[in-house]
Order: C-alpha cells, then sequence, then structure tokens
C-alpha cells in the first residue's frame, strides 16, 4: 500500500464543514475539528530515526529549551492519536507542503495506518484561515450564547464587544517565541489544568482550540464532553494582533475579530469571501 495515500483522500471545502459545525452546536452533540501540520508529523513519528531533528525543532518552536522525555512524548503522540481516531473532521497538509518537508510527509503514513478504511472528513489543514476569511467563524459566533477559548491571548473583551456574548478563556503559555502573559510551562501543568477545566464543558458548548500540539488533545476532550471544538491554531493570534503567521497575510484587516462581524452570513456570500482572500494567500490551491 502507498503511504502516502492519505494525502489524495477526497478532501471538502468550506461549507461542508460549517455545516457539520452547525448540525453539532444545533444538536448538542460531541464534534471536534482537528489541523495537523508539520510538528504533529514530527511528534508522531518521533520514534524514527531519521526524525531526531525534525523532533527537535518541533519542540523548539512549541516549548523553547524546555526538554521532553520519550516518555513524554509517546504519552502525547499517544493522545494525540486517540483525539485525531475520533475526530469528525480532520485536516492535513496540502501537496506542497508534503514535496517541502520530511515533517508533513511523515504525518500520511501515520494516518492511513490510524483511519484505514474508515475516515473522518478530510479537510486542508489551512481550514482555519478559511473559516476567518470567509466570516465563517463570525457566523458561527453569532449563532451561540457563549464560547470557551484555550490559548494564550486574552480575548475576553475583544469577543464580547464584537459578539455580545459570554466568553469564558482558558489560558496557556503560547509557542516560545510568542508566548503570551502566562508564565507556567503548557506541558506538564498546564496542560494537566486544562484537562480538568474541560470537565466543566456543557453539551453543544463552542470551544475555540489554539494550543500547538496539546489543543489537538483539547480537542479530543471536549468531544468526550459532548462539546464543539475548534482547532483554530493562530487565528487566535491574528485577532489579540500579534503577527506570528507573517506567510499567512497575517498582520491585514482580514485576520482580525472586527471582519468577521456582518450583518449577511449566507452560505453565497462566504464563498465569495473566501475565494476573494485567497488568491492573494500561497495556499490558493486548497479545496474551498
Amino acid at each position: 500500500m502507498d503511504d502516502m495515500e492519505a494525502l489524495h483522500w477526497p478532501r471538502v471545502g468550506l461549507l461542508p464543514v460549517v455545516h457539520a459545525i452547525e448540525a453539532a452546536l444545533r444538536e448538542k452533540r460531541g464534534f471536534s475539528l482537528i489541523r495537523l501540520g508539520d510538528g504533529e508529523g514530527a511528534v508522531l513519528s518521533h520514534d524514527q530515526p531519521e526524525m531526531a531533528a525534525e523532533v527537535a525543532h518541533s519542540l523548539a518552536i512549541w516549548f523553547g529549551d524546555q526538554a521532553l522525555t520519550t516518555m513524554e512524548l509517546e504519552q502525547i503522540r499517544n493522545e494525540a492519536l486517540e483525539a485525531m481516531l475520533r475526530c469528525d473532521v480532520v485536516g492535513l497538509p496540502r501537496l506542497a507542503q508534503a514535496n517541502g518537508s520530511i515533517r508533513y510527509r511523515a504525518l500520511f503514513p501515520v494516518m492511513q495506518e490510524l483511519y484505514a478504511d474508515v475516515w473522518p472528513m478530510v479537510v486542508d489543514a489551512a481550514m482555519h484561515f478559511y473559516l476567518q476569511w470567509s466570516k465563517a467563524m463570525g457566523r458561527l459566533l453569532s449563532a451561540v450564547e457563549r464560547v470557551t477559548l484555550i490559548g494564550c491571548r486574552d480575548l475576553a473583551q475583544d469577543l464580547r464587544a464584537c459578539f455580545n456574548l459570554e466568553v469564558r478563556q482558558w489560558l496557556v503559555r503560547g509557542e516560545a517565541g510568542f508566548p503570551g502573559s502566562v508564565r507556567e510551562q503548557h506541558w506538564p501543568d498546564g496542560y494537566a489544568a486544562v484537562l480538568e477545566r474541560i470537565t466543566l464543558v456543557e453539551p453543544g458548548e463552542l470551544v475555540l482550540v489554539g494550543a500547538g500540539v496539546l489543543g489537538k488533545i483539547y480537542c479530543g476532550a471536549v468531544r468526550r464532553r459532548s462539546g464543539v471544538a475548534i482547532d483554530v491554531g493562530s487565528l487566535l493570534d491574528g485577532w489579540a494582533g500579534v503577527r506570528s503567521r507573517p506567510n499567512r497575510i497575517d498582520g491585514t484587516p482580514v485576520t482580525g475579530l472586527p471582519y468577521l462581524v456582518s450583518p449577511d452570513y449566507g452560505d453565497d456570500r462566504l464563498a465569495a469571501w473566501l475565494c476573494a482572500q485567497m488568491v492573494q494567500t500561497n495556499i490558493a490551491d486548497g479545496v474551498i
């Protein structure tokens, strides 16, 4: 079997994902959207000899100079795989990314083995950007009374101002280059604290997660509580005005929270807004 077969699995675009999220919110059932990138590829394949330098690279981005043991890496790997196995939507890298880095390529054989013949809905790993650029995230936020944030940016006041909803947030330390206000290491103490807090999630509650590889595990934990978890990654940085991803038109008005506010969130408008932004990016080859 081709160990890159997962790269070519049929993918869906924005609107099926938005409709699936809305159905889960409406029906108050567990749901998770998890996106996978090069860092996850390194950690999921950490036991392969050729991945040692790649694992070190990824851990330095997430945790700085904090050392993780092989046993800790194995724990993170296993808990992340469990979350991925039960997710409803999985975002995978595109061909250009797989061709450019062994860390991206390492994901595909792992996913092929994990899912075998039963796959979740497959989307591009940039789905969080699609939700932003299309204003679909604004549509979701405007339809709920409360949202919980798991990440490193204090966004409660800004979210309340934009969408007039209750905001609960559980802050963790961010990436080494953009750590935020929390001084406690994300792993393991911050991680344990967030898992404990997730027991407070209620059925149908919208939870937005931007917390690196550990965020995938949080999404799985939220789903088990019948919450609706979306792995939004660096969207939380953009909302806070932190330019952590400058190669994704970061820092422009379309990355901010006010951009999401609209009186019209119809499907046609979402698709048009997304197409207009995609042509300005280096991911314009994605399935939209």
